[in-house]
């Protein structure tokens, strides 16, 4: 492949220059095609061919709008400067074919040029079956359908873009497809879209990626297969394929490029065989031209000659480095060199070419650590692998050795960040000394590497021997081609490319490499690559001059000998080296090449006559199919090497392999290869009948079941038609997206392509995924992964294929595989309406069935809390015009405009484009429903054939909750249901299959809500209400109720959540907040949801829980003020405000004065008003809080009634208003100056005050008019001011900026408009004369007051509702005048008054009862009767002006009844109190609930998953299941004395002897599995999920696996070679690889579940063995009458750790994270840890808590619960 270098940027200026001068049509591309092409033959241009042959492929970098114009036909960018940011070096690195990461917008393509032959004319080359078809297009069409579109020649006039829509034709997906087909005069250019590796990468640098199953090498053959079928289909041959043609992605789908376009091509560039001209000392412009030009067609003869040194070193080198795939100027995969001197001096210093740099660099010692430096089976790390080296070349040795001639920004990011130039070795030697790789050619020919372009490291020091670089060069070259090296090099081939880089000699000479061990599974195209796997023939040395040659012609020795004079030889001479080389090179040949070696041969393959094209073919597949299956062993052959010695070699290598070929394509190859005939292929490749009665080998009968020549799995074909049609899908996605001109059209095609597609893939699984087995599952996986992180089918495949997965895959698998693909989808930051169901509580079910309750919890609760604080909500409108806002960028960009568009552009466009969609999807809902039935019989048809069962029905048992579908008929949104026993329900997860989909994710948006505004966060809101149902006041205090605090916190953080709202959205959230913010509306959702929490689980969650975050919050803050704790303070009064209608009134009174205002609001308060404490929010934030502050006290006050305010808030009330004279007086003054200031002020006994009070007939509400003195009567407002200004404390400009501006804020928070509210408020609450008693800044608050009503229009006044003095209400009004003297207001009554008459705070014959005010007296005057009565009666019906609703929430007098209490509040305190590190089991005897459940002994019980459900079995005959509602099986005949929940079947399983499987929702037996009387079940058990499997123990000691969907015997197993007795206990591990049994002698056996083979068999104990519990997929724990407990390992036979000394025997064990729990025969319970010391203690269970003997135990390991069964047939609950 080409790497377009240093001209890119100028070669697209010079494009660019063209494309402005002519405006021709996008067939011009070829101009610049060719102009690349002609610039980079230029010979000062690098250019790397990596193909060889004769037919280059050039590698480029384009923009993606680039290749957006190739498919539209539309004009290039006229604005290049966006696409000239890359340097020269920085696109050389980007093409580098071993780079993987290729930043957006650039793409990497590849483009073909194909010259024309005569007999192609202007048409491509093509090769048919039958000769009797004329030339023709035919077969560029069927191959590449979208690329054939472009007219034969180029045309000189612009082509109408719109003209040249044309409908999408699918191709066959394992062919490559081509982008575009350019022509012209004499050539094609076919670009292609690059792919980074093929099959010959896949089979030598990622050979792990196929082991492990045979599944992987069999769908990649059956690829090839179905690609040659559609090829022969068309009439067109593959031609002499390689594995260097067949590109592979990560997910192992093939793209197939037939060879015959390149066969009858001719060359565009010179060939180079490297066995013509030995030229010992090349240029390195002549060795990077021949080695980008290398063809290796018999690399047996390539050997032969370097042996006999016709051949230099050098060259043979280089093939062996291109056999090796190692690429120029591939920073990973450069061509390396052995280093063969020191550089110490010319001739001496030569290295050890037995040893690898890196052992003499590093020494054999650090090389032995290296190696054995791994931990047993567990890999710690990837580099703890047991190797000596990592490498040959790495990257950064590359970057090294070319430091001086490569930019310092590519050093810096590749070899160390920093720029240090003396950190670079200064000199070749030590250079050489310092680096542990090998060399690189650059050392041998290229005198640039020392010269050095950077100014401040200078050039590469040369040897003080050598005069200039090249004698240095020359001298190098010479060492290299010389006798050392010469003699010696075959040692350093076989470390390097040969035999000693695996197997027991890579070990003896310390060479294994890292690559060859770690068994790595991602597709690499670079590493090590290991050539040949015998030792390599050593050189044959060069005759020495001193020996004399024989004569050629010696018939007549006899008559001449004796005149022939005596021979003298040179001491030492080995007379049978030579011989010796011979053989060597000979054994070589035949183990290698499987021939001798090549002696002037002249062999050539007969073309073979069209008829036979098949045949070839069908020898080329089975070529391929040896290639891919014993790679090892043919990796000698060169991409090019021709089609015979391919064959040959791969017969002969199968037929002394056979041991080697895999099974299932043995008799494939047999039959592709004849290697069971000795059939010749002089007349015909293949005889007309084999051995066994077949015909010639054909795609179709490789394909026929019938044939039996493959093995191909059952699953194979229906999951390869599926993915074929998924790719024909996603490349009809690619054409529109980039042929369709409506951006909407665009998005609405796209959409529905997305939800076909992922339909496509639900109807598969639901009817195959139980016939996929876990190969099947692994191939299908990477494409399902595709679905879930592509944001186009994420959604959508998240909720329809969920549940399929989970249901094959188990929870075990699903966390592993798809955890985080679900948690990315849902952290997605962009939403749309279809991310609403996935928020839904039935897609909650699937999540908690399929990944199990735990994991869940820590996963997605916290992204649901955040969902309902609107953090996920979606705009419509906003994704639109995001969507036409890119559009439009890259539409600009591309004509070349330069000013961005405008906002009201932008809001234009999108407008339209929402038009446009709402009629686009009008057209297309018509035709949809139908297109949609189509399509799903499309689907049905992949299960041709094949009947489905019917299932069982369900009953609404479980959780009574209505699925997605009856979602959409709610028009008013989402309700909450009420579940007939779904808050404490099992989870019946037949039930939790998909809906019908919906079509139109508009139309979804608009039948799944009424109101615009109802949105993820709703949906997420109620689905946590329901979580808080269904998990229980601990699990839902630990996971919900902690993290919606959190996130109420952050619902405040931020300039942008402290902004008023307006009145119409105000008006929607409580009345209890005066003045809401935005954060107020989005914490709505979070305060419901912990209002549900209150409600649910009573007052003591608020007390115990939410009253200690509130003061965590306010201690953090009083000395440190963030954002977010700012927004902290904010939530927690708001908080504070939402949880006081839920506590009753002797509760809220004794938390009132301590936990609320001491704790709380005087803190708040504090800093609210203090000088001294900045708020990042500034003035806006201290308004808020202030006025929570005030919302507060003001329901505080309506709550506890008038006397309690007077007799409890007035301190409070105090402080609060003592803020005003800090700010409005003395800044700096404290309480204390406050109030001794004011009493200086007191009125006199002249100075009366007088306050009008007026009362609204209308309203019945009291207002209290300005005071007015009669020494102040006559003063106007004006003078107060002035008073104000003159006394008040004006700071320092200069010095105390700060203050100032915190001064600043103060005024702007506590103004006169909060002065008139707060004191009217509470002068209504407390009572006028108590605030002027009380207030020792009255005068100030008053003169606010009016300050405040002056500024106010009558309107405003009555619209405010502060004040009467409107017309249109004054006929309504009664005038009340009060004249109150201040002078004794602070004194009692007068003793002389009348006792029968009280005088109160608002007048005389009131008297205070409760919170109720009663009239004692009549008073003497009339009048003065009628103004108290009316005055009674206004302060009587002070409560009722609010909803009594808000002040006390009846919902926590209705819902008590699981109001925590008693015992489940000592546990419930206990579990949160602890923290989240502490792992451990801690029993505290705390008895939570009984069940009385049976009337005979409970014999065993299983836990749900879901920890709120369970199951108990009995000596009565009954099983009962306990669940919101109790329900009993009675099937039984005996007593039962087994249960288990089958997770994946959703079934139960009991045993009385016999086998019940019965269905728990309707309470139904499915079926029941008599046993033999010999033969009855003594034990049962249960694979795990996703196996439907059980496992049981007769009577026999034989184990039997029985699948519970058919009810059929799968197999069954002897667990012992010797008798054991009989089975008492079995347990199968996680993994359901093994299982551990358990005997009546105490032995102790180990099965491999999936052959049957015995793993281990010992004597554990010396009794019975009681139980035994699987700990992990290698331990397990076994407890015996021989009172231990001890922990094993599935194949060891002395126990790992061992808990001995029991005073009783332990009848029942569990697992608990790392402990053990155990229970005694005398009623006790331990727990014992096998981590660190085997220590634990017991307790003897108190006989109040539990009564009976103790005879079955599990445990809820979420909640830390003890279920412990007993023999009278009670259940006792306990902590």
């Amino acid at each position: 492949m080409l790497m377009v270098g240093e001209l890119m940027v100028s070669a697209w200026r010079e494009f660019h220059a063209v494309m402005m001068q002519c405006r021709k049509a996008v067939e011009k591309v070829v101009v610049f095609v060719l102009c690349l092409v002609n610039l980079c033959r230029c010979p000062w241009v690098d250019v790397v061919c990596l193909n060889g042959g004769s037919t280059a492929v050039y590698l480029m970098l384009v923009h993606e709008d680039w290749i957006s114009c190739l498919h539209q036909r539309t004009p290039f960018p006229k604005d290049l400067s966006a696409y000239s940011s890359l340097g020269p070096l920085d696109i050389n690195l980007i093409l580098a074919p071993s780079n993987a990461d290729i930043a957006s917008p650039w793409h990497r393509i590849s483009v073909q040029p194909i010259g024309k032959t005569p007999e192609s004319g202007r048409g491509l080359p093509t090769v048919f079956a039958d000769s009797s078809h004329s030339h023709s297009d035919r077969d560029t069409q069927v191959k590449y359908p979208q690329a054939f579109q472009i007219k034969s020649r180029v045309r000189e006039t612009a082509i109408d873009p719109a003209s040249q829509s044309t409908p999408f034709r699918a191709s066959h997906q394992n062919l490559c497809q081509v982008l575009r087909i350019l022509e012209s005069e004499s050539s094609f250019y076919i670009v292609k879209p690059f792919h980074q590796y093929t099959l010959w990468d896949l089979v030598v640098f990622s050979p792990s990626k196929l082991h492990g199953c045979y599944s992987k090498l069999l769908f990649v053959v059956h690829q090839l297969v179905h690609a040659f079928q559609h090829c022969h289909q068309n009439g067109v041959t593959v031609g002499e394929l390689a594995l260097h043609d067949i590109v592979i992605d990560e997910n192992l789908w093939i793209h197939m490029t037939p060879r015959n376009l390149r066969s009858m091509c001719h060359c565009l560039r010179p060939q180079l065989n490297p066995a013509v001209n030995r030229h010992p000392l090349l240029s390195i412009q002549d060795l990077v031209q021949k080695y980008q030009t290398l063809k290796v067609d018999d690399i047996s003869q390539l050997v032969s000659q370097w042996v006999k040194n016709e051949i230099s070193n050098l060259e043979y080198l280089m093939v062996l480095n291109h056999l090796a795939g190692r690429r120029y100027g591939d920073p990973n995969h450069h061509p390396i060199l052995p280093w063969v001197m020191d550089f110490t001096s010319r001739d001496s210093g030569l290295r050890d070419l037995s040893k690898s740099k890196y052992r003499l660099n590093k020494g054999d010692r650090q090389l032995d650590l290296t190696y054995e430096f791994h931990d047993g089976d567990v890999v710690i790390d990837p580099m703890a692998f047991p190797h000596h080296i990592s490498d040959f070349l790495s990257d950064i040795t590359y970057y090294v050795y070319r430091a001086r001639q490569t930019p310092k920004q590519i050093l810096c990011k590749y070899v160390r960040s920093r720029w240090v130039p003396h950190e670079y070795p200064s000199n070749l030697q030590r250079l050489q000394a310092w680096t542990p790789d090998e060399c690189i050619p650059e050392f041998f020919l290229d005198p640039t590497i020392f010269t050095s372009i950077h100014d401040d490291l200078c050039d590469l020091e040369l040897p003080e021997w050598a005069d200039s670089t090249e004698d240095l060069l020359q001298a190098h070259c010479a060492i290299l081609e010389g006798p050392y090296v010469s003699a010696h090099l075959h040692q350093w081939i076989d470390i390097t490319f040969g035999y000693k880089l695996t197997g027991s000699a890579a070990v003896n000479a310390k060479n294994v490499c890292l690559q060859m061990v770690n068994k790595h599974t991602d597709l690499l195209n670079h590493g090590v690559v290991q050539i040949f796997n015998y030792p390599h023939p050593r050189r044959l040395p060069v005759p020495s001059p001193d020996i004399p040659h024989p004569r050629p012609d010696i018939s007549d020795e006899l008559e001449y000998k004796d005149s022939i004079p005596p021979i003298t030889l040179p001491m030492g001479h080995n007379f049978v080296e030579a011989l010796e080389n011979v053989e060597n090179l000979s054994k070589f040949s035949m183990k290698t090449f499987r021939c001798l070696p090549p002696e002037n041969r002249s062999e050539s393959f007969p073309f073979p006559l069209r008829s036979d094209l098949v045949a070839q073919d069908m020898r080329v597949l089975g070529c391929l199919v040896a290639e891919l299956a014993i790679s090892p062993k043919l990796r000698v052959l060169g991409p090019l090497t021709n089609l015979e010695k391919r064959y040959n070699l791969a017969r002969e290598v199968c037929l002394s392999s056979l041991k080697d070929i895999p099974r299932p394509l043995s008799r494939l190859l047999s039959y592709l290869l004849l290697l069971d005939s000795d059939w010749s292929s002089t007349e015909s490749p293949y005889p007309s009948i084999s051995s066994e009665g077949l015909p010639p080998p054909s795609s179709a009968i490789l394909l026929q079941p019938l044939y039996q020549l493959n093995s191909f799995p059952a699953f194979m074909s229906k999951l390869y038609d599926i993915l074929h049609k998924t790719k024909e899908i996603d490349a009809q996605i690619v054409h529109i997206s980039n042929t369709e001109h409506s951006v909407v059209e665009r998005i609405v095609k796209t959409k529905k392509l997305c939800k076909r597609k992922v339909g496509l893939w639900h109807s598969y699984l639901s009817k195959y995924a139980r016939s996929l087995n876990q190969e099947g599952m692994e191939l299908a996986l990477p494409f399902l992964k595709e679905l879930f992180t592509q944001p186009s089918t994420a959604a959508f495949a998240a909720w329809s294929l969920f549940h399929p997965l989970a249901s094959a895959l188990g929870p075990s698998s699903m966390q592993t595989l798809y955890m985080s693909l679900l948690t990315q989808l849902f952290d997605h930051e962009h939403t749309t309406p279809k991310y609403l169901k996935l928020y839904h509580r039935s897609f909650i079910l699937q999540l908690i069935v399929g990944l199990r309750l735990g994991p869940f919890l820590e996963n997605f609760t916290t992204r649901f809390i955040k969902a309902s604080a609107g953090y996920k909500d979606f705009n419509e409108e906003e994704f639109i015009e995001r969507q036409v806002r890119q559009e439009s960028a890259r539409v600009q960009r591309m004509l070349g405009r330069k000013q961005a568009p405008s906002a009201d552009m932008i809001r234009q466009e999108s407008l339209n484009a929402g038009e446009e969609e709402k009629r686009v999807l009008a057209e297309h809902s018509d035709g949809e429903e139908a297109e949609e039935e189509v399509f799903e019989e499309e689907a049905l048809s992949l299960s041709e054939d094949q009947d489905q069962a019917p299932e069982v029905g369900r009953d609404a048992l479980s959780t009574g909750e209505p699925s997605l579908s009856s979602l959409e008929e709610q028009n008013g949104g989402l309700e909450e249901v009420d579940d007939e026993g779904g808050e404490d329900g099992i989870i019946d997860m037949h039930q939790l299959t998909s809906t019908a989909m919906i079509r139109s994710e508009t139309g979804e948006f608009n039948r799944t809500s009424s109101s615009s505004d109802y949105n993820i966060s709703q949906v997420a809101a109620e689905s946590i209400k329901w979580l808080i149902h269904r998990l229980g006041p601990v699990l839902a205090a630990k996971h919900l109720s902690v993290n919606l605090l959190q996130m109420l916190a952050l619902c405040y953080a931020g300039e942008k959540q402290l902004v008023f709202l307006d009145k119409s959205v105000a008006g929607r959230l409580s009345e209890l907040t005066r003045r809401p913010v935005v954060g107020d509306q989005q914490a709505q959702h979070v305060i419901e949801c912990l209002s549900c929490v209150a409600i649910l689980y009573g007052e003591h969650v608020i007390l115990i829980q939410f009253f200690q975050f509130l003061r965590e919050v306010v201690n953090i803050s009083v000395h440190r003020l963030t954002f977010r704790m700012e927004g902290g303070l904010i939530s927690s009064l708001h908080l504070l405000l939402s949880v006081i209608p839920f506590l009753s009134d002797s509760t809220l009174m004794d938390i009132l004065e301590e936990s609320i205002f001491r704790d709380i609001l005087l803190p708040l308060l504090k800093m609210v008003s203090s000088h001294h404490v900045i708020f990042p929010g500034g003035s806006q934030a201290r308004t808020v809080l202030c006025l929570k502050i005030l919302d507060l006290l003001y329901l505080i006050s309506l709550r506890i009634g008038f006397e309690m305010t007077r007799q409890h808030m007035t301190f409070v009330l105090q402080k609060f208003f003592a803020a005003f004279s800090r700010v409005h007086e003395k800044r700096d003054a404290t309480p204390e100056d406050a109030e001794a200031d004011n009493a200086t002020e007191v009125p006199t006994v002249e100075e009366q005050v007088y306050y009008e009070m007026k009362i609204d007939c209308t309203t019945q509400d009291y207002f209290i008019e300005s005071s007015q003195s009669s020494s102040t009567a006559n003063k106007t407002p004006q003078s107060n001011s002035l008073r104000h200004s003159s006394t008040a404390r004006t700071p320092e400009a200069a010095d105390n900026q700060s203050e100032q501006e915190v001064h600043n804020e103060l005024l702007s928070t506590f103004t006169p408009e909060l002065a008139h509210t707060a004191y009217v408020m509470f002068c209504r609450l407390a009572g006028g004369i108590h605030m002027e008693q009380n207030l020792v800044n009255i005068e100030l608050i008053q003169r606010l007051r009016v300050q405040h009503e002056a500024s106010l229009s009558p309107a405003e006044l009555q619209g405010a509702g502060l004040t009467y003095a409107a017309a249109e209400y004054r006929e309504y009004e009664m005038n009340i005048t009060c004249v109150v003297a201040l002078q004794n207001h602070f004194t009692a009554a007068s003793p002389t008054e009348d006792s029968s008459v009280v005088s109160g705070s608002f007048g005389r014959n009131v008297t205070v009862a409760g919170n109720k005010i009663v009239l004692q007296n009549a008073p003497p005057n009339g009048d003065s009767k009628t103004s108290d009565q009316i005055i009674s009666q206004r302060l009587k019906s002070i409560d009722a002006t609010t909803d009594s609703d808000k002040l006390r929430n009846p919902e926590m007098r209705l819902n008590c009844q699981r109001h925590l209490k008693g015992n489940w509040l000592a546990y419930w305190e206990h579990e949160i109190g602890r923290p989240s590190s502490d792992r451990s089991f801690n029993f505290k005897q705390i008895k939570l609930q009984s069940f009385c459940a049976h009337s005979n002994t409970v014999r065993s019980m299983a836990i749900l998953d879901n920890e709120n459900s369970f199951l108990s079995a009995s000596k009565d005959r009954t099983v009962r299941l306990w669940v919101g509602c109790q329900w009993t099986y009675k099937s039984h005949r005996r007593s039962v004395f087994s249960v288990h929940f089958l997770e994946s079947s959703r079934l139960v399983a009991s045993c009385d002897g016999s086998v019940h499987v019965w269905d728990p929702f309707v309470g139904m037996m499915v079926r029941e599995m008599e046993c033999a009387k010999s033969s009855m079940v003594t034990v049962l058990g249960t694979l795990p999920a996703p196996h439907h499997g059980l496992v049981t123990a007769s009577s026999d000691s034989v184990l039997r696996f029985i699948d519970v969907r058919s009810g059929s015997l799968s197999h069954e197993f002897r667990c012992s070679t010797i008798p054991a007795g009989q089975i008492r206990c079995l347990a199968v591990s996680p993994d359901c690889r093994w299982l551990a049994v358990g005997h009546s002698t105490g032995v102790l056996s180990t099965i491999d579940v999936r052959t049957g083979l015995l793993i281990g068999s010992w004597k554990g104990h010396e009794n019975d063995v009681i139980q035994v519990k699987t700990v992990n997929s290698k331990n397990f724990v076994t407890t015996s009458l021989d009172q231990t407990v001890n922990l094993w390992g599935k194949e060891d036979s002395k126990p790992i750790q061992s808990h001995k000394g029991f005073s009783d025997s332990v009848n029942c064990i569990n697992l608990f994270e790392d402990s053990v729990i155990c229970a005694y025969a005398q009623n006790r319970i331990g727990v014992r840890s096998f981590k660190g010391k085997p220590a634990g203690a017991s307790s003897k269970l108190k006989p109040d808590v539990f009564k009976g003997v103790l005879t079955s135990m599990e445990v809820l390991p979420l909640n830390r619960l003890l279920l412990l069964g007993a023999d009278s047939g009670n259940i006792t609950l306990l902590a």
